[in-house]
């Protein structure tokens, strides 16, 4: 119990707040995916997303350095940045 009171005193608000941005991305993604044609596979990559920790990739940009484009293999998967599979 004390760790978890310790924990949150020294959580900014700042740090906070990116967490929930954070837990909220990724509803938003699976909102949005209603509107596509291939919702079980947009959803399906939103989930591989969340699972990951990772956020879309931004049209016309390159990932971060250290990342790389990632997409599942179905017609409607969104593609996102993250780190290479270790082979």
């Amino acid at each position: 119990m004390r760790i978890v009171i310790f924990l949150a005193l020294m959580m900014t608000p700042i740090a906070a707040q990116a967490m929930v941005i954070k837990g909220d991305y990724h509803e938003r993604m699976f909102e949005k995916c209603k509107d596509v044609a291939g919702y079980k596979c947009c959803r399906a990559s939103v989930h591989q997303m969340r699972a990951e920790n990772a956020q879309l990739k931004e049209k016309d940009k390159d990932c971060p350095y250290g990342k790389v484009p990632k997409t599942l293999s179905c017609p409607a998967s969104l593609t996102w940045c993250g780190y290479k599979d270790k082979d």
